[in-house]
């Protein structure tokens, strides 16, 4: 039969993935981490950081900052950003996605803050220069 699939069980299974792809990331992350620090000697490392957004000027409400090992070229970290909320009351719970409060066009410096505050407990590492374009 090709019936379409409940709303609670295609949840389920979405969560599922989320919770695999998150997994995935982060081995791949501390792998690529490992090796950065492997090829430079120490934990002292240049990184390159760019910014993306859902869409073009400075009115999306979700966006991507990701940091690169400029020896490897393969990514860091990353740090997602949203300003969509969609709480009743802007009231915000626990399922709430809004992760950024300010405008738009601070979203990948706050990102970037964030990914450098985390560096060195996540991954040992400290991001001594950086390319990007500010």
């Amino acid at each position: 039969m090709n019936l379409p699939t409940s709303s609670q069980r295609f949840n389920k299974k979405e969560s599922g993935l989320d919770t695999a792809e998150e997994t995935v990331a982060t081995v791949s992350m501390q792998i690529a981490a490992k090796e950065a620090k492997d090829l430079s000697g120490h934990s002292d490392i240049p990184v390159a950081i760019d910014g993306k957004w859902q869409k073009h000027g400075h009115t999306s409400l979700n966006g991507a900052v990701i940091v690169t090992s400029f020896y490897t070229g393969k990514v860091l970290d990353a740090s997602i950003l949203s300003r969509f909320c969609k709480c009743l009351n802007k009231m915000h719970n626990e399922n709430c996605k809004a992760n950024h409060f300010g405008n738009s066009g601070s979203m990948e410096v706050s990102g970037a803050i964030e990914i450098f505050q985390r560096s060195e407990s996540l991954h040992g590492l400290r991001y001594i220069k950086f390319f990007g374009r500010w």
